[in-house]
């Protein structure tokens, strides 16, 4: 009928978070902040975000700079979504675009992926490790170049000897690292 008129209105849907004050800001894929509330979602929180934060509010988007990162998060969690771990990422560090750190908690592990080139081989290292490195806590290393050097999983395991001399000792491999505590 020539009197009628048509209108889809499509909802925006949260696909990250962006911690503020005691809450969080829900953004979607196209960098908008849809709401900002004290509810934390499953979804991955960004950080080393350089939008100011006297920007966060409802139908604001993020700077530039980061929405030109954020199209590389949405390349990896693509490439996550296809080798089965994008529920397993909690944080995703965007600071250097040059090497993303994706932080998986319940794993008790990060992982440095370096830029975004060759995602989708990157993303299967990343999963093989995970796989295998079950159970351990560590970093992974995925940010070099895979056609010359090997991804590896460096092992960081606190020394219960030591708990109480008032240092915390972390093994990462043969190197020990000193960190004071007060």
């Amino acid at each position: 009928l020539p009197d009628t008129i048509t209108i889809t209105v499509k909802e925006r849907v949260p696909c990250y978070m962006l911690e503020y004050g005691n809450g969080y800001v829900y953004v979607n894929s196209q960098g908008y902040m849809i709401e900002l509330t004290s509810i934390k979602k499953n979804l991955p929180i960004l950080t080393g975000i350089s939008t100011s934060k006297e920007n966060y509010k409802e139908g604001n988007r993020l700077n530039e700079t980061d929405l030109s990162k954020l199209e590389n998060v949405i390349k990896i969690m693509n490439s996550a979504e296809n080798t089965g771990i994008k529920n397993k990422i909690s944080r995703i560090d965007i600071e250097d675009d040059t090497n993303f750190k994706l932080y998986f908690d319940e794993e008790n592990k990060v992982a440095y992926l370096g830029d975004c080139s060759n995602i989708e081989t990157r993303m299967l290292y990343l999963s093989g490790i995970l796989e295998k490195e079950k159970g351990k806590k560590g970093e992974i290393f995925v940010n070099m170049n895979l056609n010359t050097d090997n991804a590896y999983f460096r092992e960081n395991v606190e020394n219960d000897d030591v708990k109480n001399t008032g240092f915390n000792l972390f093994l990462f491999k043969d190197t020990i690292v000193k960190i004071e505590f007060e």
